[in-house]
């Protein structure tokens, strides 16, 4: 919502979606902070999640403080252009069609069937809209290797990619 704001503030020039306030551009420096701010979050949240549920990657990342920055960095860059698409379609879509919230929309259930065909075992449907949520903007099953989940996370993680990419090109 706040690269939205950000992005639509006097967009379109004769009718915009976000109206500035004032001719003052503080509201815009500060959306651009705290936008950055959320996704540089979300990317710190993904690489302990990651540090977490990997002992591989765990490993590397005590003994490299460098490998420990790669992933971070590896990490944000693909939220960022997750978020950056998706706000991209709404910014662009917005004016012109009723229905501008409708990729995301299609790709939040594209994204939910996936976890609910492929994510194993887990038996409640909330565990499984909790972990597609993130799934669309990270791919938050790449880096589990537990001997337990291993199978299933690869699997969605293929899926997921596959998807992920086919968004790009539609």
């Amino acid at each position: 919502l706040v690269l939205y704001a950000y992005w639509t503030i006097n967009f379109p020039e004769g009718e915009p979606i976000t109206k500035r306030s004032g001719p003052s551009h503080t509201e815009r420096t500060c959306l651009a902070i705290v936008g950055w701010v959320m996704l540089i979050s979300s990317g710190l949240g993904l690489l302990e999640m990651d540090f977490c549920t990997s002992r591989a990657i765990a490993r590397r990342m005590k003994r490299s403080l460098g490998y420990g920055l790669v992933h971070g960095l590896f990490r944000t860059s693909e939220v960022v252009t997750r978020v950056f698409l998706h706000v991209w379609f709404m910014v662009s879509l917005h004016n012109r069609f009723r229905w501008w919230f409708v990729p995301l929309a299609v790709d939040f259930v594209l994204t939910l069937a996936l976890v609910v065909l492929y994510g194993g075992k887990e038996s409640g449907l909330f565990v499984r809209i909790l972990c597609s949520v993130p799934c669309l903007f990270a791919n938050i099953f790449l880096f589990i290797d537990s001997p337990y989940k291993r199978r299933a996370a690869r699997r969605i993680s293929r899926c997921l990619t596959i998807k992920n990419a086919m968004t790009l090109v539609f």
